[in-house]
């Protein structure tokens, strides 16, 4: 039975960091109606002076006064959203937007009153989005914004889409971050040549993939044949067809070139990259770098795995002959504090860096947004695979690819600077 939800009233925020151009809802702008029957709310608003994100949410108390306190009712009681919501919008004062939620099929606590409810318009700079990005891969052009995992429609990453048609990206809090790169020289398992500890500072965020992009996804972008229900959830590289090299994923690139930012960030067109960066039509998806993807692993720990807790076998896949080729379905063992799936385990993953070991990759000093060293034939690739030894399956492992060896073990992590 459709639940009755009237509004009392209605508000709106602005989040991000103050800025030259700070988008603003429209004072007054906002308007919040709904259905006799209770099955569907309509909000209206207005955007002006920057291009935002945005997103709604629905709060409730228990005084019945506009003071509040008012609590979000939870993000997965606000699904079934449309419209001018979860997404980026055009600044334009005089344009009336809309959103509108289907609370019947989405809200299952009790009846709320007018007194007790309002709808909440956020407006999210472009330089500070929402912690979830996700991209159609049957649609151009179509990405979306949610402010946490609860909040993906459809059960959330539970539902098999964002493993087969839909590409999840979490954003990773490193602006401003500084964080412990390496291992310490007692740590079981350690390379010293390879793990030389170092500070690394990060001066922007960056989205990360939930997952390794699966062998469907990449039929989705490649424009290649479905692949078999047996293999579709599997990493990218498990279908002898599809099996990838760096340089089918991101071309005959020079990363990180001799300063030239746009050329460093090249791809070319048919790659992996080159095709996402079409369908969706803006942005530098590229591979994370090699400080990146250890910032995200370790996601603020600071031991050999993000859960020294549990069993390896927790954790990821490991330990079995090359010759059985165990890639596995995605998202299968535990994910990282931060909520990113397979970090260790099941295959390599690559990384734009150059592999260096030694003095070649680091003295010892602190560096801020490493790129790698500018020369050299091998590529990083990191988290050990089906086939690795559990000492291959640590946060600080590093390990070495040529750009053109095509083999099942290797994968890619899609990754997106906020801001660039």
């Amino acid at each position: 039975m459709a639940k009755q939800v009237l509004f009392f009233s209605v508000f709106f925020l602005v989040v991000g960091l103050v800025s030259a151009a700070t988008p603003r809802i429209v004072t007054d702008s906002v308007t919040a109606a709904q259905d006799a029957d209770g099955a569907l709310v309509t909000v209206h608003y207005r955007l002006a002076d920057a291009d935002a994100i945005i997103t709604l949410d629905i709060e409730t108390n228990a005084t019945g006064t506009v003071e509040g306190p008012w609590v979000s009712i939870g993000d997965a009681n606000i699904g079934r959203v449309v419209g001018d919501a979860n997404k980026r919008v055009a600044a334009d004062e005089d344009t009336v937007r809309t959103i509108t939620w289907r609370p019947d099929k989405s809200w299952n606590g009790p009846t709320l009153t007018a007194e007790n409810v309002r709808a909440v318009v956020k407006a999210w700079e472009l330089t500070t989005p929402p912690d979830y990005m996700v991209i159609d891969l049957s649609v151009t052009n179509t990405v979306r914004y949610y402010t946490s995992a609860a909040a993906l429609p459809e059960g959330g990453l539970a539902n098999d889409m964002y493993r087969l048609n839909k590409l999840v990206l979490r954003r990773i809090p490193a602006k401003g971050m500084t964080f412990r790169m390496g291992s310490p020289s007692d740590e079981s398992g350690r390379v010293a040549n390879d793990e030389i500890l170092h500070y690394v500072s990060f001066t922007n965020d960056y989205y990360l993939a939930v997952y390794t992009m699966t062998e469907y996804q990449y039929t989705l972008l490649m424009g290649q044949p479905r692949p078999s229900p047996d293999t579709a959830f599997h990493p990218s590289g498990k279908s002898i067809n599809y099996r990838l090299s760096w340089t089918i994923v991101r071309g005959n690139t020079d990363w990180p070139g001799t300063g030239d930012w746009a050329a460093a960030r090249a791809v070319g067109e048919n790659t992996v990259l080159g095709r996402l960066r079409a369908h969706v039509g803006w942005g530098l998806f590229d591979l994370p770098t090699d400080a990146q993807w250890e910032f995200a692993c370790r996601a603020g720990t600071d031991t050999a795995t993000y859960d020294s807790s549990v069993a390896l076998s927790e954790l990821g896949w490991y330990g079995f002959s090359p010759a059985e080729e165990n890639l596995y379905p995605v998202g299968l063992k535990k994910p990282n504090p931060w909520g990113l799936y397979d970090m260790l385990g099941n295959s390599w993953e690559f990384c734009l860096d150059r592999y260096a070991s030694g003095s070649a990759y680091s003295d010892g000093s602190a560096v801020t947004e490493p790129v790698g060293p500018a020369t050299g034939t091998d590529r990083v690739v990191r988290g050990g695979a089906y086939s690795a030894a559990w000492s291959h399956l640590r946060s600080a492992y590093r390990a070495r690819a040529p750009q053109t060896t095509v083999l099942i073990r290797y994968s890619v992590r899609v990754c997106l600077p906020v801001g660039l």
